[in-house]
């Protein structure tokens, strides 16, 4: 949306929004005995090819 590649009414910004404030308190809260300072996240999409690559590029590095 900010990078003007849609445009979502605001009652769907605003859901996104709280959904997304509510995962991130998931995540704060399993990394409460992480130690150091923790802030927020990201979500990637990546496209079927992307994960194929990936995928190759990990069972590369555990052999």
């Amino acid at each position: 949306m900010e990078r003007g590649l849609w445009s979502p009414a605001d009652d769907v910004k605003e859901a996104l929004k709280e959904l997304y404030l509510e995962i991130e308190g998931w995540i704060e809260e399993r990394m409460s005995e992480v130690k150091g300072d923790f802030q927020g996240g990201s979500i990637d999409i990546l496209t079927a090819e992307e994960v194929k690559f990936w995928k190759q590029k990990m069972e590369e590095i555990l052999k």
